[in-house]
């Protein structure tokens, strides 16, 4: 299906900069008005006000995961095993030092990948 109007670009969309913890959008065939790039190209940079940081364990386990941090607030975990409990935590993060954000950490008890309880 074609979309009247619309052009493939040979550039990411969008990426993420883990060391400047922020997004950058770059828009081919756009020119806003006080841009001087003879290409065209110009780059919209957001830097999110947290991150997400994400781990989960086996309620009879001590470890956890690697945690998985996102910029996104939301993830699939697809690990489960069948009639198993697993605790998932979830928090935020500050984007400037990656600390965990004041009132920002839940623990929910999932089973068979349905959250059954909230932990905290």
């Amino acid at each position: 299906m074609s979309l009247t109007g619309t052009q493939t670009q040979n550039v990411p969309l969008i990426t993420w900069d883990q060391n400047s913890r922020q997004f950058c959008v770059t828009v081919v065939g756009v020119k806003f008005e006080k841009s001087d790039d003879e290409n065209q190209e110009s780059k919209i940079h957001y830097k999110p006000d947290c991150l997400y940081r994400t781990r989960v364990k086996n309620v009879v386990e001590d470890s956890w995961t690697p945690a998985f941090v996102s910029p996104l607030p939301d993830i699939g975990v697809y690990m489960w095993e069948p009639d198993t409990e697993y605790i998932v935590e979830l928090c935020k993060l500050s984007t400037d030092d990656g600390s965990v954000l004041p009132d920002s950490t839940q623990e929910l008890k999932v089973r068979d990948g349905i959250v059954v309880e909230r932990v905290t």
